[in-house]
């Protein structure tokens, strides 16, 4: 797949968890709108990451490399970072930790972050040319 294309294409499922996450917030689905935010970020640092020689394709595979290539030359401030990594690790809670209460703030928050973040992301991917 052409690389302009698989940046649309995880541009469109970050859109769509992101709307997913949403609707979940607003029906007090609140752990699968928590997993969902998360998963919004992932497809938009999957997307940033698509012009990199060898893509990650685990969690923790992708944080790193989003952190190596655009945390760390300072193209993307750290706390898009600190909030991704947040988000994976309220995510890892929200799908197996099932004792921990996820609470309606805390849905709003990762909610807010991926909004943010995909913001962040699309300013990105436009000053590098790929939208």
């Amino acid at each position: 797949m052409a690389k302009n294309q698989e940046v649309k294409a995880y541009l469109k499922l970050s859109d769509e968890a992101l709307e997913s996450a949403q609707l979940l917030y607003n029906n007090q689905k609140f752990r699968d709108c928590v997993s969902r935010a998360y998963y919004s970020m992932f497809y938009m640092t999957k997307a940033l990451l698509c012009n990199t020689e060898r893509p990650a394709h685990k969690h923790r595979g992708v944080i790193d490399q989003f952190n190596l290539y655009y945390v760390r030359p300072k193209k993307i401030d750290h706390k898009f970072y600190l909030r991704y990594v947040k988000a994976f690790e309220d995510r890892m809670i929200a799908d197996y930790q099932v004792l921990e209460p996820i609470l309606k703030e805390l849905a709003k928050q990762k909610l807010q972050d991926a909004i943010e973040f995909r913001r962040e992301i699309l300013r990105v991917l436009k000053e590098e040319g790929r939208l």
